[in-house]
């Protein structure tokens, strides 16, 4: 409704679309699980789980209960560690078990997979388990960790907290006074809409030449013109797409 005198733009290339589909693919993987590793005996004391992007969460404990490192492949595999490998595009959708009265991290464990499968890592004496826990994924999210404390789970971490705690580490270590980064030069902001395909790939390549800048930790302090817009995202297959219309939105 707002500024008619600007044509709209209608299509766009698949080919001008397919490098942002590619980056949204690779940072969504990166935050989803690859593989899992998992150790018990009487009750689980160690369960490891390798993110799409290499990193690991979760906690292997030695016998003595000290935390292990879990990038050391040849200590987890001491500690009876086995691997599990996921399916593509799986993600972790809950976290449910029952705790331990024997320490180590919990009695049972059970990693519930959006594919509808589920990971069961349960220790062998059931007699030293305790009460039930259960946590849940929310769709638009992923998980970052499981918490475990004293043979019990006490909770998860979801991406979107690690996100937020990571922006306020920053903008802590960069308090107000302090030199920000520049803001990107104007012309490459512009323009605010592309009224052809042509112009996509120019305002594309124009990006492509600058050095990376980092993300700014809050929102602009400038207002938005008070006036009506929209926000799209646009698969070009049509149908529901959850990758296109749920997570890039979120993203």
């Amino acid at each position: 409704a707002a500024d008619e005198d600007i044509p709209l733009v209608t299509t766009i290339s698949a080919a001008a679309l397919r490098p942002v589909h590619a980056a949204l693919t690779r940072a969504v993987d990166g935050a989803r699980p690859s593989r899992v590793c998992v150790a018990k005996g009487w009750v689980v004391h160690g369960l490891c789980i390798e993110l799409g992007d290499g990193s690991r969460c979760g906690a292997f404990l030695e016998n003595d209960g000290s935390r292990m490192d879990l990038t050391d492949d040849a200590g987890l595999a001491r500690r009876g560690g086995a691997w599990h490998e996921a399916e593509a595009g799986e993600r972790l959708v809950a976290v449910r078990g029952r705790n331990s009265a024997m320490g180590y991290l919990c009695g049972e464990v059970h990693l519930v997979l959006s594919s509808g499968r589920t990971l069961p890592i349960v220790g062998e004496n059931a007699s030293v388990f305790g009460a039930s826990f259960e946590y849940a994924v929310p769709p638009l999210d992923e998980l970052a960790d499981i918490l475990f404390a004293d043979g019990k789970c006490v909770g998860i971490t979801l991406r979107s907290e690690a996100l937020q705690r990571q922006a306020a580490a920053t903008q802590s270590a960069n308090p107000q006074g302090a030199k920000s980064p520049p803001p990107p030069p104007a012309e490459l902001e512009r323009p605010r809409v592309l009224h052809s395909v042509a112009q996509l790939h120019s305002w594309a390549a124009a990006r492509a030449t600058e050095a990376p800048r980092p993300r700014a930790p809050t929102a602009p302090t400038t207002a938005l013109p008070k006036r009506p817009r929209a926000l799209a995202c646009h698969d070009c297959r049509g149908g529901d797409n959850p990758l296109a219309d749920d997570e890039y939105l979120s993203c």
